[in-house]
């Protein structure tokens, strides 16, 4: 376990708005709008720096996901599927008048973005699986996420967080990236219990969406850690000869977080990215920021 230090790199209080239903939303520039959703027991400040360099030619849009809301409680909720997570996102974007977005997901935040292109294949212009997969839980898998829950619920929340926390940065990585390691421990321990096991269980439930995937002729990317513990890197190669339209970034040395390990090179690879999620935009972003080495 690692001491929290006070960061001063999260996305300022003055861009956040606090949405009627409870959650926290950044729509920040003008352009063609992009979409950032975070991955479990994260919340929008993931993606501090990302909404303030894409935010020069795009209009940034990225939010707390259900249960992720720092200071706020909810109830267990066993019957909530990642459709409803994905609806809540396309709800959101009706209200702001979105009508399309290229989405990138992080994590958990890619099996949403894989619900929102089931449920509205015309918003979406195009799909980033950052740390993300297609595949369905194993029996394993599924199994270890029951036992996360009822830890949850039954008051071990500190166990599971530090469980998930050495699994998306390992010792090693901790200790290259000490700004990166306090910043993403901090905010895994706001989350809220019940919301998290509420989302474990949404995540166990979904099914496989590899069709998805190879039915699809939208622009598909890939950002992959090679030291990542959740991703089968293996099988996502695999997958990619059968996708139309799919570009791969390969980090060799990162493991969950490359926008904290490595964001200079995500950032170089989203800006690919939004060109092929919008043709016709002329890209003006494409100076990488100068971001400190985490």
């Amino acid at each position: 376990m690692i001491n929290s230090i006070v960061l001063t790199i999260w996305i300022s209080p003055m861009d956040i708005v606090h949405h009627k239903n409870g959650f926290r939303y950044v729509d920040s520039g003008s352009g063609p709008a992009v979409l950032f959703l975070h991955g479990l027991a994260e919340n929008v400040s993931i993606w501090s720096d990302f909404v303030e360099h894409f935010s020069l030619e795009y209009r940034v849009i990225a939010l707390d996901l259900f249960g992720h809301t720092p200071k706020t409680q909810y109830h267990f909720d066993a019957s909530k599927q990642l459709k409803d997570y994905a609806q809540e996102v396309i709800d959101l974007l009706n209200e702001i008048g979105v009508d399309e977005i290229a989405v990138v997901g992080h994590s958990m935040g890619g099996y949403i973005a894989l619900e929102m292109l089931k449920l509205a294949p015309a918003l979406v212009t195009g799909i980033s699986l950052f740390h993300s997969q297609p595949f369905a839980d194993s029996k394993e898998i599924r199994s270890n996420r029951m036992n996360m829950i009822q830890d949850l619920l039954n008051g071990k929340k500190s166990d599971v967080i530090e469980s998930l926390f050495q699994k998306v940065l390992p010792l090693e990585h901790q200790a290259k990236h000490p700004i990166c390691s306090s910043k993403i421990y901090a905010m895994m321990n706001q989350v809220d219990a019940k919301g998290l096991a509420t989302t474990i269980s949404a995540i166990a439930q979904r099914e496989d969406s590899t069709d998805v995937l190879t039915k699809t002729t939208i622009p598909v990317q890939f950002i992959l850690g090679g030291v990542d513990a959740f991703i089968p890197v293996p099988r996502m190669l695999e997958l990619i000869p059968d996708i139309t339209n799919c570009s791969v970034t390969f980090l060799k040395d990162v493991g969950h977080v490359g926008m904290l390990e490595e964001a200079n090179q995500c950032i170089a690879a989203l800006n690919s990215f939004f060109t092929l999620a919008y043709p016709e935009v002329v890209d003006k972003c494409t100076d990488v920021f100068a971001f400190p080495s985490f």
